[in-house]
């Protein structure tokens, strides 16, 4: 379910990057553009990726057009995928943009979380994507941008990157959160997505530190904000992944998902959300509906309505919204 509604989210954004694509190529002749089947393991050849070459407009050869992608993304990987070298036209140059080294791929982070898999695997590494693609890689931060002369600058320095066209993925922050007293201090946040595991992680390891030494009491709490799909996939990775933390002790693990409508997922069909509920049932996740979040302290999450849930440990995972820094790249 939620795998379909962020798949959407990707080609969507996948889609308005290759429109851009589609209108530098558009006067080319057929004998210009080449076409061939290609595979994620074919070996790279002359990488370009710590290349400067061409990144002013006033330098690029005639006849060559810049796409610059900033943002390492899986909506941009899907586009680096289908521009690679072998299929894209000959007078196309792509840059792509990014300050970490590697990203997350945000569609195995819940079985991260779950420990399914391990927070390595989940990695794009977007040096060796450039490299097997055959574009510009540059490892910087975009800190602004000119659309009327069309140029990037980066906190690197040096000359601002030119370009044709420009595509921005740069990710998503989580919607309400600066808005709810007590969300930054006493919630883990799902965005930025590379950060969800670490943060958990190091919660994890806090809990376990203060069972072995018995300063841990009671119950474990974790209570996750936001009934849609990602609030569910998270609050089921939580039963899975710290289940086993508490085998063998006198503690238990309650997991709660605060959700502010009637029913979960109600543009599922019946047979859909009946067997939703079976599953979230069989692992012992409570639902409370109609509820909205007011505050959160460090023990409990407040209600609109005055009810008080206890917590030990809370996961906001609310829609998101666009990051704020897209206001102005507008």
């Amino acid at each position: 379910m939620y795998g379909r509604k962020r798949s959407l989210a990707v080609k969507a954004i996948a889609t308005k990057a290759l429109s851009l694509f589609a209108l530098l190529s558009s006067e080319l002749s057929p004998n210009k553009c080449r076409a061939f089947s290609i595979s994620p393991t074919s070996p790279p050849t002359t990488a370009r990726t710590t290349s400067r070459k061409y990144l002013n407009r006033e330098e690029v050869p005639s006849g060559i057009q810049h796409l610059v992608l900033v943002g390492g993304g899986h909506g941009h990987v899907q586009v680096i995928k289908s521009l690679h070298r072998l299929a894209r036209p000959a007078n196309i140059r792509i840059t792509l943009i990014d300050p970490q080294s590697s990203t997350s791929y945000s569609g195995m982070v819940p079985g991260c979380v779950s420990n399914l898999y391990a927070e390595k695997q989940t990695m794009i590494h977007l040096n060796s994507l450039a490299e097997w693609a055959e574009i510009e890689y540059l490892q910087a931060a975009v800190v602004d941008f000119d659309p009327i002369e069309r140029k990037i600058y980066l906190d690197v320095g040096g000359d601002p990157v030119g370009y044709d066209a420009v595509s921005f993925d740069i990710g998503s922050t989580t919607r309400g959160f600066d808005q709810t007293p007590g969300a930054t201090e006493h919630t883990i946040p799902t965005r930025p997505i590379s950060e969800l595991v670490k943060r958990i992680t190091d919660d994890e390891n806090s809990l376990i530190s203060k069972l072995r030494c018995g300063q841990w009491m009671g119950d474990c709490r974790v209570v996750v904000c936001g009934g849609g799909a990602a609030g569910i996939e998270l609050a089921m990775a939580m039963r899975a992944r710290w289940n086993p933390i508490f085998a063998g002790t006198d503690c238990k693990l309650q997991v709660t998902i605060l959700d502010s409508g009637s029913e979960l997922l109600q543009t599922e069909t019946k047979p859909c959300r009946d067997t939703l509920k079976e599953v979230l049932a069989e692992r012992e996740i409570c639902v409370k509906h109609g509820a909205t979040v007011k505050s959160i302290t460090a023990t409990k999450v407040i209600l609109t309505n005055g009810e008080e849930v206890p917590k030990t440990h809370c996961v906001c995972g609310t829609h998101s919204r666009v990051s704020p820094a897209n206001d102005r790249y507008s």
